[in-house]
């Protein structure tokens, strides 16, 4: 859901799901003009594979106890061929994830 809402353009909906630390480390602003600047580059997405998902239970250098879960993924747009990154997910005490960090990477 986080990256769909990313790709079409529901950026609010896509920045609720940040958790606190990562709202606090990306400002909602430039955030969407980042996003906005990539999305109108890249045009409509083609395909999205998820090509690996690692859980972890409290790791040691986790700033929070808890469930992690990171998402490697690779897409496809119509101007930018090959793009890539990962997406981690921590889970709250209310049993909800919230994103903590975000890479991506286009060729």
């Amino acid at each position: 859901i986080y990256l769909s809402s990313k790709a079409t353009g529901d950026y609010t909906a896509a920045y609720a799901m940040f958790s606190d630390s990562m709202k606090g480390a990306t400002h909602f602003d430039t955030w969407q003009i980042q996003t906005q600047s990539f999305n109108a580059k890249a045009g409509s997405v083609l395909s999205r594979h998820v090509r690996k998902i690692t859980c972890y239970k409290d790791p040691p250098s986790a700033p929070l106890p808890g469930i992690y879960v990171a998402v490697d993924y690779s897409s496809e747009f119509d101007q930018v061929p090959i793009h890539c990154g990962y997406v981690a997910w921590h889970r709250g005490p209310n049993g909800d994830y919230q994103v903590i960090h975000e890479e991506t990477s286009t060729l």
